[in-house]
């Protein structure tokens, strides 16, 4: 279990906003990409047209070789002092392994705008607010969460409850 009081609000924060990213990414895979040219790729082969995408979140955020306990919900794995912080074989994890913008010269234009704003606004909600969900028996197993991704066609309503704090 994490321990908030260790850490700075902001770091802490961050931890658990890249952990929620990784753990259900708002785009779940890439655009589609097509080949201009007949090519190999490891064992694959790819003709002149064909298209692929490549699914993010099952594919690359839940990669057993780059992820300790890739199914659990665990922030710390981006702590950089955390031994989670590494491949399962005790190595730097690949840059690519965490992509719920994409990355490289392809990644979303409003990554940093997005990043921040999350941050930010769940810093001052957590400061001014106890949050608690309003139907706690929907969310109450270890798979139950809210979820929404850029592809679902009709987003479905998280209700809260909002107390300020004291």
């Amino acid at each position: 279990m994490i321990d908030a009081n260790s850490y700075d609000r902001y770091d802490f924060i961050g931890m658990i906003v890249y952990e929620a990213l990784r753990f259900k990414s708002p785009a779940p895979a890439t655009s589609n990409y097509e080949f201009v040219k007949d090519c190999q790729v490891g064992k694959y082969s790819f003709k002149k047209g064909d298209k692929i995408a490549a699914v993010i979140h099952l594919g690359v955020h839940y990669n057993t070789s780059q992820w300790i306990r890739p199914n659990e919900f665990i922030p710390e794995r981006f702590d950089p002092k955390s031994p989670l912080f590494l491949t399962p074989d005790g190595k730097k994890r690949n840059g690519y392994a965490w992509l719920p913008f994409s990355g490289g010269p392809r990644v979303c234009i409003g990554k940093t705008f997005a990043e921040i704003n999350l941050k930010i606004i769940s810093l001052y909600m957590s400061e001014l607010f106890e949050i608690e969900f309003k139907d706690k028996e929907k969310y109450a197993g270890p798979t139950q969460f809210p979820e929404a991704s850029a592809f679902q066609g009709k987003t479905i309503p998280v209700e809260v409850i909002l107390r300020a704090r004291k």
